[in-house]
């Protein structure tokens, strides 16, 4: 896997999936030659073509399925390709529904809750199909009064439950026992079902957004498909644009530590690498970037302080949000036969975790080097991070930066990373990277 489809597959945070290809092609129709939606060079995952896109500043993707055949279909495609996502708030299903309605108009469902029409419950007179509601559905009364408020002359919004079932197909019959059982859904489709149960299993959110395509009640026609997921897909960049959903903060490995009391390392010094560290977090806290450490002497307690300093300024209610720490255990080595080798696996579980490598400072006297950094540096590279460097003389991060290429980073950004220097102060120096990682987005998604 390349740089770039291992960062796009860390840093998306929305993932569409289509159920058939008139409903994706209506998709591509809407966003094609929109400025504000850029649309990013195709990649493949489990088999499938993986469409990269960022309108917004939400980072999207989106996938057909091999074979439209309903829930099952969508479920099976789900676990083989939405898996290697990592950091997905959202799970959405654009599409087509029938409508409950004698007369099909030209409506717009968001889904409320989803009736699940599949579960079954066993009673004396035989088996009878009763509705679920997916309680799993944390939209807040902004998004309902958008859509409920949603003004356009093609086509009208609704804000309503639907009716899923995985084997609807074309069955008319069924279709319309299922719209006497449950009278209050306004539309019939086979997907949504199949996508709140992943995003269920998942922990995160799921959307469901259909356009009313056909009748349950007459005879079954596909002629709307392309257009009205047009409208559907125009109400779902409408919420993006309000910024109405909320965004994932993306993980940054930050590597680093040093010990009080090395022989380079005076009282002054060693509070300038917590005054930076804590620098180093806000800053990546303020960009919407969520630290990911191994809570280092001076660096990981900075940077934890930092968060906590952050979340109270800003009203959240857990730091967790802003960063998450995995301490080295110290005792360890009493109960492991290879220690070192149980420190790389630490190490790994925690880079894994991240989009991007940034290492500052390290132990680099007589004592002893930072072997540490060292490995987690090399492990960044392995695992096919973009990493960044902040040197500071004295310490081992200067040992790094001369080594460091930019190599799998456009030439823009290796040339503005040509400006960090040791001389500079670790502010300037951290501006110069923050700037490159903004740049990261403009590289891979073209």
């Amino acid at each position: 896997m390349s740089m770039r489809d291992n960062y796009l597959l860390k840093r998306t945070e929305i993932l569409i999936v289509f159920a058939n290809n008139e409903e994706f092609k209506g998709f591509k129709e809407f966003i094609s030659g929109k400025t504000s939606i850029k649309v990013g060079n195709t990649f493949f995952v489990a088999g499938r073509e993986i469409t990269p896109i960022i309108a917004y500043n939400y980072h999207i993707c989106c996938f057909l399925t091999s074979s439209p055949v309903g829930g099952l279909s969508i479920s099976a495609e789900l676990n083989n390709v939405a898996n290697y996502f990592e950091n997905l708030a959202y799970i959405v299903n654009i599409g087509c529904c029938a409508t409950a309605k004698k007369k099909v108009e030209k409506d717009v469902i968001f889904a409320e809750k989803i009736f699940d029409a599949d579960l079954k419950k066993e009673e004396k007179r035989g088996t009878k199909y009763y509705c679920s509601e997916n309680k799993h559905l944390h939209f807040d009364n902004a998004i309902k009064a958008f859509v409920d408020g949603f003004k356009c002359q093609d086509f009208k919004a609704m804000y309503e439950p639907i009716i899923s079932s995985s084997s609807l197909v074309r069955n008319f019959w069924k279709k319309r026992s299922y719209l006497k059982q449950y009278p209050t859904g306004k539309g019939i489709e086979m997907e949504g079902k199949a996508v709140s149960d992943y995003a269920l299993q998942r922990g995160i959110e799921w959307m469901l957004i259909k356009g009313t395509s056909d009748n349950a009640i007459k005879k079954d026609s596909s002629a709307l498909q392309r257009p009205m997921t047009k409208y559907a897909t125009q109400l779902f960049f409408g919420l993006l644009k309000k910024e109405l959903l909320k965004r994932k903060r993306l993980p940054v490995f930050v590597g680093g530590a040093v010990a009080p009391g090395c022989e380079f390392n005076d009282r002054d010094s060693y509070i300038n690498v917590e005054n930076d560290s804590f620098e180093l977090g806000k800053t990546l806290y303020e960009a919407n970037y969520k630290v990911v450490n191994g809570l280092g002497l001076g660096v990981g307690t900075s940077l934890l302080a930092s968060a906590y300093d952050y979340c109270i300024s800003n009203s959240i209610n857990e730091i967790s949000e802003c960063v998450e720490v995995f301490p080295f255990p110290r005792m360890i080595g009493q109960k492991v036969n290879n220690l070192s080798e149980f420190y790389r696996k630490h190490r790994k579980m925690m880079i894994d975790k991240s989009l991007i490598g940034i290492f500052i400072f390290g132990d680099n006297s007589k004592k002893g080097k930072s072997n540490g950094l060292q490995e987690e540096y090399d492990e960044c590279g392995a695992s096919m991070l973009p990493r960044f460097v902040i040197p500071t003389e004295g310490y081992y991060s200067c040992d790094l930066f001369d080594s460091h290429s930019y190599k799998g980073m456009s030439d823009v950004i290796a040339k503005n990373c040509k400006k960090i220097k040791k001389e500079n102060s670790f502010s300037n120096n951290l501006k110069i990277i923050m700037k490159s990682i903004q740049d990261l987005d403009e590289y891979f998604y073209n």
